[in-house]
């Protein structure tokens, strides 16, 4: 629900929101909150994006949406995270925690541990950064999310070698590599390539520095070329999709047209209908009238008639 948002997607969001608003579905209006805000994310205009993740949360909790709302608190966290108020973050991570554990998400659990165990690497406190990661690890072990698996392994390895222990460092950012390898994750090869070239820099053997350098910067560059191939497939769709907006626009335009001449049809045609009606009814009283004459004219005669007599 929160991850994978395509081009086509991101155009049609703007429509979808509208759609569900008409049709009352707060559950799916949640939905598309919160792809709205990973769209933002992607765009690093993080203060937008919390603004849907919390209309995604306050939709999830109008509904009762505990998985929903586990996910808005982790996503809510990872926007805190980037604007740098690593407080409210940990406080959506653990409230995200929270809903996860109780809902027995084991992948999820794992997830927001991650979130929160990168969060204290950064602030410095690789002790509690080295605790949440390997609960995390532990459950990833347990339920074969080998994908998952490889960053923790990485984000593991960068917090040993920040401690200064190289070995341990060097051994799980392997496990890593190898792994992304395995399951074809190229953030994960890039970011342990880079971590492998700097292990091998620091102990000296600047020939694996190197080597892993090369392979780093190869990553890096299939993943721009991929980035860049998305991005004009998206601004290929964003173009089609403001032409259809522009045609869905005349035509609105030409709907309210049409009804402003039906409007005016039928007011004229009620104005007809009354001018009718009320020729009619002058008819019927000019009749009546005439009728009730030529009735008291026809009377007053025979009584002239009958006098004369």
């Amino acid at each position: 629900r929160d991850y994978k948002v395509t081009g086509v997607q991101t155009c049609a969001l703007p429509i979808l929101v509208s759609i569900q608003q008409d049709l009352g579905n707060e559950n799916k209006l949640a939905s598309v909150y919160s792809n709205i805000g990973v769209i933002y994310v992607a765009k690093k205009e993080y203060e937008k994006a919390l603004t849907y993740y919390n209309k995604s949360l306050q939709m999830d909790k109008n509904q009762n949406d505990e998985e929903g709302i586990a996910k808005s608190y982790n996503n809510i966290g990872i926007v805190y995270r980037q604007l740098g108020n690593n407080a409210k973050a940990l406080e959506a991570y653990f409230m995200s925690l929270n809903y996860k554990l109780r809902l027995n998400d084991k992948n999820g659990v794992a997830n927001t541990y991650n979130n929160i165990a990168i969060l204290y690497q950064s602030e410095g406190d690789y002790a509690k950064a080295l605790k949440y990661s390997k609960l995390a690890y532990s459950i990833e072990q347990e339920t074969g999310d080998e994908r998952s698996l490889a960053g923790t392994q990485i984000n593991m390895g960068e917090t040993y070698l920040a401690m200064g222990e190289s070995q341990k460092a060097l051994s799980l950012i392997k496990k890593g590599v190898e792994t992304s390898e395995r399951v074809g994750n190229l953030e994960y090869l890039k970011s342990g390539y880079d971590l492998l070239s700097e292990v091998y820099k620091k102990s000296g053997d600047y020939k694996k520095a190197y080597k892993y350098f090369v392979k780093y910067s190869g990553v890096k560059d299939s993943l721009m070329s991929f980035e860049k191939s998305k991005e004009l497939n998206q601004l290929e769709t964003q173009f089609k999709f403001d032409q259809k907006d522009k045609e869905i626009e005349l035509l609105k335009r030409q709907q309210q047209i049409d009804k402003l001449k039906i409007r005016a049809e039928e007011k004229e045609l009620e104005k007809k209908s009354v001018y009718i009606n009320s020729l009619i009814l002058g008819l019927f009283f000019v009749l009546v009238i005439a009728f009730l004459a030529f009735n008291r004219y026809h009377v007053k005669d025979r009584k002239s008639t009958r006098l004369n007599s």
